[in-house]
């Protein structure tokens, strides 16, 4: 018996290994030895006096209940689960646990007798690789988001979904800064089941207290702000009672840019305390910035849209001006072929404008004419105008038209020539009535 007994002994004091004995009726602990003290972080006799369902976390007694009562029951006689308590500090600490009910002879359950190893560390090595699995599928499915948009409204809705569904946090927003009252005000989000990020009143006014939380902080010091505890973070009193509601544990608030300039901030909430190690935020950032990048490029094509949009309408008005000119109007490329002309042209010598574009200026002058394109056209293109040259024109019934061109070089960013513009002044009439008067 006294070998029986030592061997116990030895067994009971496994320095790996938490052994404990409690009451069916009460829960609570009558027994344990020094390795259970140390898991749980309570001298002896204090941690004598508690009960194993009030040390529990609440999100795990249910299912220890559940099984707790059928061993009381007798329909089972043991039950392995893995659980999490509190400690004494606060903290949590993930046990595998083995429960087996010890009975009397008249199959009455005398004592529970509990095995448990602390197994929080691989738990949490655990949670880490998949959190950070969780992150790197949101930056992925992020970048195709941006790909498939072409305006912020479209790019906002979609990372905010994505964050919470592919990145595993609880909420997620974009607010945009409003620069007349340094407000921060939510304008997409995901995640806020309970409505709270309406109630928000985020500034990044330093003066005021609602100016001192981590959003305020990363779009004011345009820098990411992490926040690894939410109840143990001061500026965030505040918010406390929203983020009980809410489940937020961990906060983190990445500033959002355009064109080097911060327009706003995306604010990511986790329900679980230091969910931002230094690798997700080294991911959260290169997210921050391929949204910020997205923005950049947005902008530049709405002023390119808009640019084309001004020149469509510039163009439309020039051509309604250059169709409707009383004047002939003619644009010819570098050989001289004739890229366009208007409808008074066409009146004015009798022709199509099939019948003319493509066609090059001097089938549609005299010989002599041509002579003085051949000498023109050299200056024209180095000085890059032409001033009252008159010319020739042949109409198509055979008649002359005599015309003084003036013109104008047009060029593209690099000097090259691209065409010539040249408005016509029909001199014929006067011609005649010199030659009269003659």
């Amino acid at each position: 018996q006294a070998q029986s007994d030592k061997v116990l002994r030895q067994f009971y004091d496994l320095p790996f290994i938490g052994i404990a004995i409690s009451s069916p009726e009460t829960k609570s602990w009558l027994r344990c030895n020094d390795r259970f003290c140390e898991i749980f972080g309570y001298p002896r006799e204090e941690l004598l006096s508690k009960s194993w369902a009030e040390m529990t976390h609440p999100d795990d007694l249910a299912a220890d209940i559940t099984q707790f009562e059928r061993l009381l029951s007798g329909e089972i006689e043991a039950y392995a689960l893995d659980k999490r308590f509190i400690r004494k500090d606060g903290s949590v600490v993930y046990v595998s646990m083995d429960v087996r009910g010890v009975r009397a002879s008249d199959g009455r359950l005398e004592h529970v007798l509990a095995t448990l190893q602390d197994v929080t560390e691989r738990k949490l090595s655990d949670a880490k690789t998949q959190r950070l699995t969780s992150i790197h599928a949101a930056v992925s499915e992020c970048n195709q988001a941006i790909i498939r948009s072409s305006r912020a409204e479209e790019l906002f809705p979609q990372i905010c979904r994505i964050a919470v569904l592919y990145g595993g946090m609880k909420t997620a927003w974009v607010g945009l800064l409003d620069k007349e009252t340094l407000l921060v005000r939510p304008a997409f989000s995901f995640g806020d089941d309970l409505g709270l990020l309406g109630e928000l009143q985020v500034s990044i006014d330093p003066d005021l207290p609602k100016g001192r939380g981590p959003t305020g902080i990363a779009v004011r010091e345009r820098k990411p702000y992490w926040v690894q505890n939410f109840r143990t973070e001061p500026a965030l009193e505040p918010w406390y009672e929203r983020a009980e509601r809410s489940g937020w544990q961990a906060s983190a608030a990445l500033p959002l840019t355009r064109d080097g300039e911060v327009v706003g901030a995306f604010i990511l909430y986790a329900s679980e305390t230091n969910a931002f190690d230094d690798a997700v935020q080294i991911l959260l950032i290169k997210m921050a910035q391929d949204i910020s990048f997205a923005l950049t490029l947005f902008a530049r094509e709405e002023e390119r849209r808009a640019m084309e949009a001004a020149l469509r309408e510039s163009e439309g008005r020039f051509r309604e001006l250059y169709e409707k000119a009383p004047l002939p109007y003619q644009s010819l490329d570098i050989e001289g072929n004739i890229l366009a002309v208007n409808d008074t042209w066409l009146h004015l010598l009798g022709f199509r404008r099939d019948e003319v574009v493509g066609h090059f200026i001097g089938d549609f002058l005299t010989d002599v004419s041509i002579q003085t394109l051949q000498n023109e056209f050299p200056k024209f293109k180095h000085t890059g105008k032409v001033d009252g040259p008159l010319f020739h024109f042949v109409h198509k019934d055979g008649t002359r038209r005599l015309l003084m061109v003036n013109g104008q070089i047009a060029r593209d960013k690099d000097g090259n020539f691209l065409r010539t513009h040249c408005i016509m002044t029909d001199l014929t009439e006067r011609l005649q009535s010199a030659e009269q008067l003659k």
